[in-house]
């Protein structure tokens, strides 16, 4: 993928990479020496047993992962945390968001709402009342902390006033 992205950046397109593999320090060090700048991580959790249960591997990974986004930033490369909300991590993601910004000065975050696909789990959806208190808590966040940008893909009023939006896709 490297020789891909490197052609890419020559043309003069602007690169914007998103992946849930973690980044190993000469992988960060390559990305930033051939031009990119930003990049997406997925990471729903920063809870080992937690990770475990969402990811479906072994939660060893998650060191790797958390060891990538230190390894981004020292490089230069702006790091997005893409976070689907599910009834296993909707009451960390305040504190997760609060940790990665202070020992990552990750400030770009995205949530998004569990939804259906290949891997639906109906026990997965967040509680609605969950649902309000996490918007709760993002809303305190970002006003208490100008430099975050955390992007809310998810209709609150939808979640909280429909009876069906366990059948819902990503906003």
């Amino acid at each position: 993928i490297i020789s891909v992205l490197q052609l890419v950046v020559k043309y003069g397109f602007e690169l914007y990479v998103s992946t849930k593999v973690p980044i190993s320090f000469n992988r960060a060090k390559i990305l930033s020496e051939i031009g990119v700048k930003k990049i997406s991580l997925s990471l729903d959790t920063i809870e080992p047993d937690i990770y475990e249960q969402i990811i479906g591997i072994d939660k060893k990974y998650l060191a790797k992962t958390l060891n990538g986004i230190e390894y981004l930033t020292k490089h230069g490369i702006e790091c997005t945390i893409k976070v689907t909300i599910t009834s296993l991590n909707i009451r960390q993601i305040p504190y997760m968001i609060e940790q990665l910004y202070s020992k990552y000065s990750c400030t770009n975050f995205m949530l998004q709402a569990y939804s259906r696909g290949d891997c639906y789990v109906k026990q997965l959806f967040a509680d609605k009342k969950e649902y309000l208190t996490l918007d709760g808590k993002i809303n305190e966040l970002i006003d208490n902390n100008s430099r975050l940008k955390i992007t809310k893909a998810y209709n609150i009023e939808k979640i909280i006033g429909s009876k069906k939006y366990l059948h819902m896709s990503r906003m």
